[in-house]
């Protein structure tokens, strides 16, 4: 009789990695330097235009969204140097 935990649950509802690719579709998993390298260049102008906007802007009702966003862009940044830092 086989025991049951959450764990044993859990792995049983998670997909395989051949499921997920074959979903996603394979020009998804193909590597792209130039797509990395407008990726990498979209973020990069997206966080300096939220620097000079945060450097620029004294009006709180600005500065809130510009925050989020510069947050959410150096997230992006940081997603990068990961990645390659792997090599994925």
């Amino acid at each position: 009789m086989e025991s049951r935990t959450p764990v044993r649950d859990y792995l049983r509802t998670v997909p395989a990695w051949a499921d997920i690719k074959r979903v996603l579709g394979a020009e998804l998993m193909e590597r792209s330097l130039l797509r990395g390298l407008l990726y990498l260049a979209r973020d990069l102008l997206l966080f300096t235009l939220c620097l000079v906007g945060l450097f620029f802007v004294a009006d709180w009702h600005y500065l809130l969204p510009l925050w989020a966003l510069s947050g959410m862009v150096l997230g992006g940044l940081f997603s990068h140097g990961h990645d390659n830092a792997h090599r994925a």
